[in-house]
């Protein structure tokens, strides 16, 4: 067998294993440091991080969802992120930062009327709606701890409702 095509590049495989993996990584985040823990910084350092890993784990998941229905809708394979944004034309500005913007994904997925049917669900997603793929660059946020918590907490629950909404035989 081709080498080649046995490794092809498959971005709804890509985002699945990567948005587990950072909602998995935001929640140790949220443990209290082992590497210097009297440091000063020792119970805010890391929070930054959760939430940018527990927003971004969300946007993976959703983008899979929207490319599996996207698949579904226009009989094409879609594998990459990339065939979405040419099949739209790049509506919404989902070229660039525009592709990290979890409203504007929420909307293209079509799953708000459901998710908005479900208040303790609209509420985690008020909550995780906020998050902007900048936050990557922030090295400190004016956050506790606890926010922090309920932050990534709100991710995971919406992360664990979208990823339900994906086909059975799909994840």
């Amino acid at each position: 067998m081709d080498r080649g095509a046995e490794m092809r590049y498959d971005g709804q495989s890509e985002l699945r294993r990567a948005g587990i993996k950072r909602l998995h990584d935001a929640q140790e985040l949220l443990e209290n440091p082992t590497l210097d823990p009297a440091s000063s910084d020792a119970s805010t350092r890391h929070l930054c991080g959760a939430c940018y890993l527990a927003g971004y784990a969300v946007e993976c998941v959703l983008k899979v969802y929207i490319m599996l229905v996207l698949d579904a809708r226009a009989g094409m394979r879609i594998a990459r992120w990339s065939q979405v944004v040419d099949h739209f034309g790049g509506r919404g500005k989902l070229r660039g930062a525009g592709s990290h913007n979890l409203v504007r994904l929420m909307q293209l997925s079509g799953l708000g009327p459901r998710l908005f049917s479900d208040g303790s669900l609209l509420s985690s997603w008020n909550r995780c709606s906020i998050w902007s793929h900048d936050w990557r660059y922030l090295d400190h946020m004016s956050i506790t701890p606890q926010a922090a918590r309920d932050f990534v907490d709100a991710c995971a629950t919406v992360y664990d409702w979208i990823r339900q909404q994906l086909p059975q035989s799909e994840g």
